[in-house]
């Protein structure tokens, strides 16, 4: 269906006008740009925790971690091939695995 209306089907009726919501005249408007004293915004209470992360360019075969740098020998770019040679060289705690391949913006760019 491509949401056209075709010869001897009824034709939906449009849809109301919306009015959208916008700043009243007068004073209840004014208030939108008065100046309130003693306003101030206060940045929430929480930390936030230290993942324990890796990096690894499949072009390079570089694993970073912390002050680490390894050399993963990856003998193709299959998902399974990557994923099986970091779980082996990960330090243990390991929470976050980032996966980069140059710049696979660049890849498949003719289609």
């Amino acid at each position: 269906m491509s949401g056209l209306a075709t010869e001897g089907e009824p034709v939906p009726a449009a849809a109301p006008a919306r009015e959208l919501p916008s700043i009243p005249e007068g004073v209840d408007g004014d208030r939108w740009f008065t100046h309130t004293p003693d306003l101030a915004s206060t940045h929430p209470n929480s930390t936030q925790q230290a993942r324990s992360t890796v990096f690894l360019d499949t072009t390079t075969g570089f694993l970073v971690h912390r002050d680490q740098i390894l050399r993963l020998d990856l003998p193709d770019t299959a998902a399974a091939t990557i994923l099986l040679a970091v779980f082996h060289a990960v330090p243990e705690g390991t929470e976050r695995i980032f996966i980069t391949a140059g710049d696979p913006w660049h890849r498949q760019a003719d289609q």
